[in-house]
């Protein structure tokens, strides 16, 4: 059933034989309009201004509003800002409607209009995301930025995109010791070079794990600018280093009495007895007193490998200095982010604005009908327009009464003197002005203005004419 005041749902035939509607736009119903006992009941008003005024607040010198005031302001700008949403939904929706039922006359100006008008959509329902984007890309650098400065950083950061790579490279540096030292240890062990290999992992392991901690930790930590940092970090590396110096001493010291003890023909394979005889053989010789060749080139592979695993540590999985790499990817990553989110919204802008194209190719002119159509809608808008202003006026009328109650009953109890805006009191103005403690503004009705400019139709007796129109402007 349609409704009370509507027009009925009828039409006319038209020449392609498709039978039109008649474009309705609903009036404002109660829902959209302001009810001052709904709010000061929801909002407990009197109650709260009289446990304000119990406590002397808002304080005499106070120039703000304070909570209740400003809640009643929000809601009159809540109401505003439904209104003006209504007027824009419905208008948008209808001319939709109508531009979806006749094909319209193109000319230059008109087409220019609807292009700007998907294009605002279209970075509309972006607009949201690329904020949130742009600020997170601005905040990012202004860290990097900071931290450089602190840092006196003057470089970029320098590191792999990705550490897999550099994990690829010290497993095949993981793979590659522990043959080279299986081979090594093969000669030594009854179980031959699986034997040697299975030993080679351990003993590789924690040569290579000291040496990327050497170099992630320790000779990153000695560039830091912090005095105390460089300290932790050259004991750090000072413990890594010399850990694995001894630790491959001691390997190669294993080898050396493996291979005397191998010498045996009744020689049978026992660690604890190795290691004791290791240990004995170091008090004997020193550290250093290795005895063959293979020995020292097991001693010196280690070395070499633990300190190539150190320069991995502190040149690939990040930059050189410590955290540089966390706020410059943070930075990138955000930027990146940003320009793809635009990327697309220009993506999908172009695509609205072709689609357009499309359609004006095979656009054809209407009739009279159409034409009247369109005007009856535009009057409706203005129509709506003005009843939506005049809504708007019911709320700041609204708000303003709301105000006068709190205040009225804040002061029926309060004993201190009532802040000055108590007694210059102002309604809240809907256009212009500034938040204050005497008046407080809601948003503008910008989308309420621009309801009828996107109903504009062609020569009309009731509508404004529309401007000439150029294809070429649609993809600017």
């Amino acid at each position: 059933m349609a409704k009370k005041g509507a027009p009925q749902p009828v039409g006319e035939l038209q020449d392609d034989g498709s039978w039109e509607k008649t474009l309705y736009v609903p009036e404002v119903d109660a829902a959209h309009k302001v009810r001052v006992d709904r709010i000061e009941k929801d909002l407990s008003l009197k109650l709260r201004a009289a446990k304000d005024g119990q406590a002397d607040q808002p304080p005499p010198e106070d120039k703000t509003l304070n909570e209740p005031q400003m809640e009643i302001c929000n809601r009159v700008f809540s109401g505003v800002l439904m209104l003006n949403q209504f007027l824009s939904e419905q208008a948008s929706s209808a001319v939709k409607s109508a531009r979806r039922m006749i094909p319209r006359h193109v000319d230059a100006d008109g087409v220019r209009d609807e292009v700007t008008q998907v294009v605002e959509s279209v970075f509309q329902d972006y607009r949201q995301r690329l904020a949130e984007l742009r600020y997170s890309d601005l905040r990012e650098e202004r860290n990097l930025k900071f931290f450089r400065y602190v840092n006196g950083l003057n470089r970029s950061a320098h590191y792999k995109d990705s550490t897999l790579l550099v994990a690829g490279l010290l497993l095949t540096l993981f793979l590659g010791e522990c043959v080279l030292n299986g081979l090594l240890l093969s000669a030594v062990l009854t179980s031959g070079i699986l034997g040697g290999v299975a030993l080679a992992a351990a003993i590789s392991l924690i040569n290579i794990a000291s040496g990327v901690a050497a170099g992630l930790y320790g000779w990153r930590l000695l560039g830091h600018k912090r005095r105390e940092l460089k300290v932790l970090g050259g004991v750090i590396m000072a413990v890594c280093h010399l850990g694995a110096l001894s630790w491959n001493l001691l390997v190669a010291h294993f080898r050396d009495v493996a291979e005397i003890a191998a010498a045996d023909p009744n020689f049978d394979f026992d660690m604890a007895r190795l290691s004791a005889d290791t240990m004995t053989a170091i008090s004997t010789h020193g550290f250093f007193g290795l005895s063959s060749m293979p020995s020292w080139g097991l001693f010196i592979l280690g070395v070499l490998i633990h300190l190539f695993a150190a320069k991995e540590g502190w040149d690939d999985f990040a930059d050189r200095y410590p955290d540089y790499k966390k706020y410059d990817k943070r930075a990138r990553e955000a930027r990146e982010d940003y320009e793809a989110t635009l990327d697309e919204a220009r993506a999908a802008a172009r695509d609205a604005v072709e689609a357009i194209e499309a359609d004006i190719k095979n656009a054809a002119s209407r009739s009279t009908t159409a034409h009247r159509a369109i005007c009856d809608l535009l009057n409706v808008v203005t129509q709506r327009r003005q009843e939506v202003k005049d809504s708007e006026d019911e709320w700041a009328a609204g708000g303003s009464q709301l105000l006068q109650s709190y205040r009225a009953a804040n002061l029926a109890v309060r004993t201190a003197r009532p802040p000055a805006y108590f007694e210059t009191f102002r309604p809240p103005t809907i256009i212009g002005g500034a938040t204050s403690a005497a008046a407080c503004r809601p948003p503008m009705r910008s989308k309420s203005r621009s309801a009828p400019s996107m109903l504009r139709s062609r020569n009309c007796a009731n509508c404004a004419t529309a401007p000439s129109f150029s294809p070429s402007t649609a993809t600017r």
